[in-house]
């Protein structure tokens, strides 16, 4: 298998997930999903301090603080002026979405579909844990895993929990943020895409 094969499997994916995050849009933009309801409601039961502690972590400054410690920590296997750029590109995507769906909040005020923190905190998770995979061995590369589950999910949580978000607009934003990390990682890796699909292609034959 080459290198360009792995860049257009890469490639199909977003496409797979942007059509996904399509449907989804048109389905939401009618109202709200089935169980968006009953799943809104089952977190709201969650203990307090845990709702609290989610939100902090799904805030603006939690997730800047997480990332900027991750991206610091592994700064020499990414390129960082490339990596601002494609995250600083997230919020003219999430201002436009959110017009054309034109869905409410919860809580009424303003447009929610897809969240934008639930798309910032996934495609940081994917960016930098794609552009360091390569370089992890067996067990970092399960702490990663694990790592990036428990960041996403206490961000959908504290979203969801606190009453800022529908579900499916967490669901929408990863949908989302899955499409556009796997036609953008490349750039951010170190080398840029031809070291990105070496890296992706012996990770492959791992």
């Amino acid at each position: 298998m080459s290198a360009g094969v792995v860049l257009r499997r890469r490639g199909t994916w977003g496409w797979v997930m942007l059509v996904c995050f399509v449907l989804l849009a048109v389905r939401a933009r009618g109202g709200l999903l089935p169980g968006d309801q009953r799943t809104a409601a089952l977190l709201h039961l969650l203990p307090v301090p845990l709702l609290q502690a989610c939100a902090v972590v799904a805030s603006t400054a939690g997730i800047a603080v997480l990332g900027l410690v991750v991206v610091w920590r592994y700064r020499h296997d990414l390129r960082l002026l490339p990596l601002a750029a494609t995250m600083g590109l997230l919020l003219p995507m999430d201002v436009a979405t959110k017009f054309l769906v034109h869905r409410l909040r919860p809580q009424g005020a303003g447009f929610g579909f897809p969240s934008g923190h639930a798309m910032v905190s996934m495609t940081a998770a994917l960016l930098v844990g794609g552009a360091i995979w390569p370089a992890l061995d067996g067990r970092r590369k399960a702490r990663a895993t694990l790592l990036v589950a428990a960041f996403v999910s206490a961000v959908a949580v504290g979203l969801v929990g606190r009453g800022r978000h529908w579900p499916s607009d967490v669901l929408g934003g990863w949908l989302l943020s899955a499409a556009y990390s796997g036609w953008t990682l490349p750039l951010i890796q170190t080398g840029g895409p031809r070291r990105a699909a070496a890296s992706l292609l012996r990770a492959s034959c791992e």
